[in-house]
């Protein structure tokens, strides 16, 4: 099965966020790749417990900025509208 890869979109990473639990990539596009667990929400909402692979996070509006705290449990999304999602 063929893989996709970021290069073939002409997306490029722009940030990656580390918490405790799961990872976060900001694509250029203003999408948002995240996987892990999904404990404290950093999947976003719905049954997944446990993601293996990269999934589209499920959000309104571009993000320009990734932020993860110290605590590590969470990480925080900035819009380009300044909305600020967890």
């Amino acid at each position: 099965m063929p893989e996709q890869t970021l290069e073939a979109e002409g997306l490029t990473v722009q940030q990656v966020v580390l918490t405790s639990t799961a990872q976060a990539v900001l694509l250029s596009n203003g999408r948002v790749l995240a996987w892990g667990t999904n404990a404290y929400g950093v999947l976003g909402p719905g049954p997944v417990e446990t993601a293996q692979t990269p999934q589209i996070l499920s959000l309104p509006e571009p993000i320009v900025r990734l932020e993860a705290p110290p605590t590590g449990y969470t990480t925080y999304a900035l819009s380009e509208s300044g909305t600020v999602y967890e």
